[in-house]
């Protein structure tokens, strides 16, 4: 929790606005039962990510200039 992370892929499924390479998030809340997490998006949406979903995500507290340039 409060971890910073950064979607390495477009994702047009977890919400309508889409979310995208290089969008950086916070971890709010993690669920071991359902193995899935709540992360807050850079602009404020809060979106659930499902076990499928996590593996589009990485650990960001350092960032490239290429890889923040798709936020």
């Amino acid at each position: 929790v409060r971890d910073k992370v950064c979607q390495r892929q477009n994702n047009y499924q977890l919400d309508s606005l889409g979310v995208f390479n290089g969008d950086p998030a916070t971890i709010l809340a993690v669920d071991k039962e359902q193995n899935s997490a709540s992360l807050e998006l850079w602009d404020g949406r809060i979106l659930k990510y499902s076990e499928a979903d996590l593996s589009q995500i990485s650990l960001a507290y350092a960032l490239s200039v290429h890889r923040s340039q798709g936020s």
